[in-house]
């Protein structure tokens, strides 16, 4: 092992969903997706297919993500940076310095201070000083925020005043949009939950913006506003989204000159039977254009697409019916000219579409977390394809494990109620390959289980727990093993010649799953079922469905395919066959762990009192209790296995851990091995021990706590290596690290001889350690830590390296977070 300054590490991947909210992801000029996930603000490169950069500051959930075109703040050849806005759910604004593909640091250039509740929208235009803009924000507290904004040489540093506060009355305004037009007036456009489209003006940077005019014709929220200049002769046109499903499009046209009073200023008072706005001095009369009604469900977001001179103006609208309308004005009427969107029984729709830089792709934040992009095959008038872009967990992740697929694919769950599979693709790239459960309970726990007796053996099961008293066993599907298998190869099915090759075991393997529409539990579909599952009818004994509705949900046949799977793919087809039930826990799983060698599983639940805190076993081959572990009193909050199967470790809520030894080898008749009490130490922690690990050599336990102490204990052993059982309070202390900053959240030993182990903490860090013989004792030192942009906002609730790394190539540490990623890093120790 090497000294510090000779430990490299690079985060090859950060899985996290987009927040499910009106405004959270936009595309810059400089080609990278900015999206809110949490706290954190994520820099998605959509060629690399991958999180370039991660800009942790926020103190609660990402609301607003705007970036700043350049022209708004200098000349459209000076691109040397890029300024994102961005907002939360506490009322924080922060403006962020970002380089042209998001490599280097990306500081905190201003946070400035008004809004004291959720901001629900950011809008930005030209300001009249050179290097400067003017930028609104609508918070939850019903004001309006308008800013001048002033930025420094290459954008080194950024001043932002707060010009006013706009009354928009009692209602929450939801939308803004800001545009300058050529004279230099500025046009403020706000809608909210009053159902109302509020127009103020402005002369100028320093202008008070005054009351134009309300219009309503909506019938719900205004969730979304964008606004075109159309030049002199054609006036403004303003669109407008709503909850009525529809998309109302207001044209503000020149009339003449505004009637003024006897000292030369602008009556606004004189009486008139339409609305209007004066724009330098010229009446803009107000009216309903069009009404576009093509959604079938609340529509959350409109934007205008980017287009050549000369070339019509293009509104894309998205909607909760899971499509986006492109509409165009042809021969004087608006038509919807694009749909894009996907088809399926389950799922929600989108939140915000928007279109890239160019104009070539669109994107849409889902409701299940994903970014959804479409790109023209062509320019011009091209097909739209659906392309890969980002994906992940959008609520805390709960647990993550190495295992499934030849010990090199990564296993996900999270309190979305969505169980994940990432594996790596050729050129680095790891991408999504599975969703085995959409479940109806928010995880806790998951471990996969070898079925050959190494730890490198290839597990296609794995075992879970969620709120609720039930283990579920699931088996991967055909469809899975034959995916994962492309993938890996980078597009190239196995042949079917491959699955000959077990003497037709293959076609003994389901290939795929599909759930009911009100069940929890996951039936196998054989290529047989096509036709059932496809029609919806798939009767417990092989009858028909109900003639009134299907008891299974649509969904397309379960198949393999050559690529990183979409979205709508992941959501319908990747689930895999629940093949058990393991009952026996009074209270919810909170913890699960696998025997290396695939013959034990253990398990513990939320627990009050001793008799409720036992650890149980279970035979991996016949799936029957195989005992029960005492020790604790409270909750066990972790278990793992020592990698040769031989030793089990405790930690628990009461502050203790326990040390279990295996006191047989599995029999004869295939019984699994039995696991007795080899030494505890009860208040090894002054609080709650949130996480505990074996090293491979079985002689160290390694331990951490909520009360930010990491210690490292010697397994007793006598002095020819074996075992020897101390009793309570008999696992001597070997090391201690220094104090950390904060809570520890988890831990786990790395694969090999030295004592190296990385630590998660509860304010988002990972760091890695190793424990040095020094003179007479250990003393522990720090390897590395994760710098700022790749580490988590919020607790690292799980730390898991992956067994079986290629010599030369580095080892992978994944962790697993509250803030919704999961992040892949490869270390050279």
């Amino acid at each position: 092992m090497v000294g510090p300054a000779q430990v490299s590490a690079v985060m090859e991947h950060c899985h996290a969903g987009c927040n499910r909210v009106v405004g959270c992801v936009d595309w810059g000029e400089n080609g990278l997706i900015a999206y809110g996930s949490e706290s954190n603000v994520h820099l998605y490169d959509p060629q690399d297919c991958r999180v370039v950069r991660s800009l942790p500051g926020h103190a609660a959930a990402i609301t607003c993500v705007k970036w700043i075109a350049s022209a708004a703040w200098q000349g459209l050849n000076d691109s040397s940076a890029a300024i994102l806005a961005t907002g939360s759910s506490d009322g924080a604004l922060r403006l962020w310095r970002v380089d042209r593909r998001g490599a280097s640091s990306c500081p905190t250039l201003c946070q400035p201070r008004h809004h004291a509740e959720t901001i629900t929208s950011i809008s930005a235009a030209p300001g009249v000083a050179p290097r400067s803009f003017v930028m609104a924000t609508a918070a939850a507290d019903g004001g309006v925020g308008v800013w001048r904004c002033d930025v420094g040489p290459a954008a080194a540093s950024l001043e932002a005043e707060h010009l006013q506060r706009v009354d928009t009355g009692q209602g929450m305004q939801l939308a803004t949009a800001l545009l300058r037009r050529q004279d230099g007036t500025l046009l403020l456009a706000c809608g909210g939950v009053d159902a109302r489209l509020r127009l103020f003006v402005s002369a100028g940077d320093g202008a008070p913006f005054a009351p134009g005019c309300v219009l309503r014709e909506a019938q719900d929220w205004i969730r979304g506003v964008a606004v075109a200049d159309q030049g002199p002769a054609h006036g403004v046109l303003v669109a407008t989204c709503s909850n009525d499903k529809s998309v109302r499009l207001w044209a503000l046209r020149p009339s003449g000159a505004a009637p003024r009073r006897a000292d030369g200023a602008v009556d606004i008072t004189a009486l008139t039977t339409k609305p209007q706005v004066v724009l330098r001095g010229e009446r803009h009369v107000a009216s309903l254009d069009s009404v576009l009604l093509g959604h079938e469900d609340w529509v959350h977001s409109v934007s205008w697409m980017p287009r050549a001179d000369g070339a019509p103006l293009t509104l894309l609208s998205a909607s909760m019916d899971r499509t986006m309308i492109m509409w165009r004005r042809e021969a004087g009427v608006w038509m919807a000219v694009t749909t894009l969107g996907d088809a399926g029984p389950g799922g929600l729709g989108y939140y915000t579409g928007i279109a890239s830089p160019g104009g070539g792709s669109v994107l849409a934040n889902g409701y299940t977390g994903a970014l959804h992009r479409w790109e023209r095959t062509a320019a011009g008038e091209g097909a739209w394809e659906p392309k890969v872009c980002a994906l992940g967990h959008f609520a805390p992740v709960a647990a993550l494990s190495w295992g499934l697929g030849q010990g090199g694919s990564l296993l996900t769950v999270g309190q979305d109620q969505t169980a994940r599979v990432l594996a790596s693709a050729p050129g680095g790239r790891w991408c999504e390959v599975a969703r085995p459960q959409v479940h109806g309970h928010d995880f806790t726990c998951a471990a996969p289980v070898p079925l050959k007796g190494d730890s490198a053996g290839a597990a296609q099961i794995y075992v879970s727990g969620s709120e609720e008293k039930v283990i579920r066993v699931m088996e991967a599907p055909r469809a899975f093993t034959r995916t994962l298998a492309a993938v890996r190869r980078g597009g190239a099915l196995p042949s079917d010649a491959d699955d000959d090759d077990d003497g037709g075991a293959a076609a003994r393997v389901p290939l795929g799953a599909s759930i009911a529409a009100l069940g929890l539990s996951n039936k196998a579909v054989y290529e047989d079922d096509a036709t059932d599952v496809q029609a919806g009818h798939f009767g417990e004994g092989g009858g028909p469905g109900y003639d009134e509705g299907p008891d299974m949900a649509p969904s397309s046949m379960p198949a393999a395919i050559t690529g990183p799977p979409l979205e709508e793919h992941l959501s319908q087809n990747t689930l895999w066959p629940e093949t058990r039930k393991l009952y026996g826990h009074g209270n919810d799983l909170f913890c699960l762990a696998a025997d290396p060698r695939g013959r034990v599983v253990a398990s513990a639940c939320v627990a009050k009192t001793a008799s409720a805190a036992g650890i149980r076993l279970w035979d991996t081959r016949t799936w029957a209790p195989a005992g029960e572990l005492k020790g604790h009193s409270l909750t066990v909050t972790q278990l793992s296995f020592s990698r040769c199967g031989r030793l089990l470790v405790s930690a628990s809520r009461d502050r203790s851990i326990c040390l279990y030894a295996r006191a047989s080898a599995p029999g004869d008749d295939g019984a699994a091995p039995m696991f007795e009490l080899l030494a505890s130490m009860l208040k090894a922690h002054s609080r709650i021990c949130w996480g505990v690990t074996v090293n491979d050599a079985c002689t160290r336990v390694a331990s951490c706590s909520r009360d930010g102490t990491v210690f490292g204990w010697a397994v007793p052993r006598d002095r020819d290596g074996s075992f020897v059982e101390g009793g309570a309070d008999r696992l001597d202390k070997a090391w201690a690290l220094p104090a950390l900053r904060c809570g520890a959240r988890s831990i786990e030993f790395a694969p090999g001889d030295a004592e190296v182990f990385a630590v998660g903490l509860e304010d988002g860090g990972v760091e890695v350690w190793q424990a040095r013989e020094a003179g007479e004792g250990v003393a522990p030192q720090q390897l590395w830590a994760a710098p700022e942009g790749e580490r988590h906002c919020r607790a690292v609730v799980r730390v898991s390296w992956r067994a079986g790394n290629v010599p030369g190539a580095g080892v992978l540490l994944a962790t697993a977070s509250e803030d919704h990623a999961v992040r892949i890093f490869r270390l050279r120790l």
